[in-house]
């Protein structure tokens, strides 16, 4: 019996074992492939994907020894505290848990008391994501995508959880 999916849903992939680990140059034409608009050429996305790689801020998520996602963490720099900027998971690798294991391993090499990151509120997989690891929401934040508010949330590192 095959199961219908909605569109721009995928079904899960076989979960195997995630290995994180800090990016590093070797790794950087792998990362790009991993996300949808650097691969489609868009240049400001590459450039600063490369920076994060190149400053030691992109944690990878690997497969079988190959990337299938990553996360991009500003240290410090959202009211003084740690921001997730940004999480991708590759297409073929969605629903396996990498996404899951990067923000856990974001969080173990966190420098604040709390990590915060956004998503749109259009982009339910992040929000159930967060939603499943006990992110908190914070607020929103109108105006920065026309109709498409941004949602703010935090997580305490492990050693602040109750």
């Amino acid at each position: 019996m095959q199961v219908a999916y909605p569109r721009g849903k995928t079904p899960p992939v076989r979960k195997l074992p995630v290995e994180t680990r800090v990016a590093g140059v070797v790794d950087l034409v792998s990362v790009l492939a991993c996300d949808p608009l650097a691969s489609a050429g868009d240049a400001d996305r590459e450039t600063a994907i490369a920076s994060a790689v190149h400053d030691a801020r992109c944690r990878i998520g690997l497969v079988e020894g190959a990337v299938a996602g990553f996360a991009v963490t500003s240290p410090r720099s959202f009211f003084g505290r740690d921001f997730v900027d940004l999480l991708v998971v590759a297409v073929s690798q969605r629903r396996g848990g990498v996404g899951r294991s990067l923000l856990r391993a974001v969080l173990a090499a966190a420098t604040s008391r709390t990590v915060w990151t956004s998503t749109n509120r259009s982009n339910a997989a992040m929000r159930a994501l967060l939603a499943d690891e006990d992110w908190e929401f914070s607020g929103e934040l109108a105006g920065l995508d026309d109709g498409d508010p941004e949602l703010f949330f935090f997580a305490r590192v492990r050693s602040e959880r109750p």
